[in-house]
């Protein structure tokens, strides 16, 4: 939506690479976008590298993540991907 492209457009200011996900019934859970940046190692002790996923979520709608995302984002997260839900208006 338009916060998420806000978003995008305030990272991009400051270096970062965005790309949006398409979703479908096939991505069931996929984040929204995927993140990177050269310079900048994510996370603790830079263990996810530059680069990670973002899920953004409204504050007046779908604000929670489903079942099967909260499952797929944990698992990741065990596995030094870096995943970060951002919640917003719009």
């Amino acid at each position: 939506g338009t916060s998420q492209k806000a978003l995008r457009d305030i990272m991009f200011k400051k270096g970062w690479l965005t790309a949006k996900t398409h979703g479908s019934m096939l991505q069931r859970g996929w984040p929204d976008l995927f993140i990177g940046h050269p310079s900048l190692n994510l996370g603790p002790g830079g263990k996810f590298g530059g680069s990670g996923w973002i899920e953004t979520k409204s504050l007046r709608k779908y604000h929670y993540l489903g079942k099967y995302q909260a499952v797929l984002f944990a698992k990741w997260e065990r596995y030094g991907v870096g995943i970060w839900v951002l919640r917003g208006p719009a």
